[in-house]
């Protein structure tokens, strides 16, 4: 079975940040009444504590451990924090650009 719903976490400056809000998207056109499912994998690299899905009763242990076209496939729909961890599993560490103070008043940026 497909998710019905998908999460996308909000950032909001008053929302205490330690609580987290989500925003919910419906994946398909939703019946009145019907359950309401989303994809674990879409928001866990590796779960601490794999289950088995109700719906569609397939082991549930995060997105490291889906084959590699189910990641191709679900990973424009990943956060972010799994996104890049899918990268450096597979090597791909983004480089780190910053601002450097190089003298009074002056910055260079910088690549690590």
């Amino acid at each position: 079975a497909e998710a019905s719903v998908y999460l996308r976490p909000i950032e909001y400056r008053h929302i205490d940040p330690s609580v987290g809000c989500v925003a919910v998207y419906a994946a398909k056109n939703l019946v009145p009444g019907e359950l309401l499912t989303f994809d674990y994998t879409l928001h866990e690299w590796e779960m601490s504590s794999p289950f088995r899905c109700i719906s569609s009763g397939r082991m549930v242990q995060g997105f490291k451990h889906l084959t590699e076209e189910e990641q191709h496939l679900a990973l424009p729909y990943a956060w972010a924090h799994v996104r890049q961890l899918h990268d450096e599993h597979r090597g791909l560490n983004p480089s780190l650009t910053c601002l450097q103070l190089s003298g009074a008043g002056k910055y260079t940026w910088r690549s690590e």
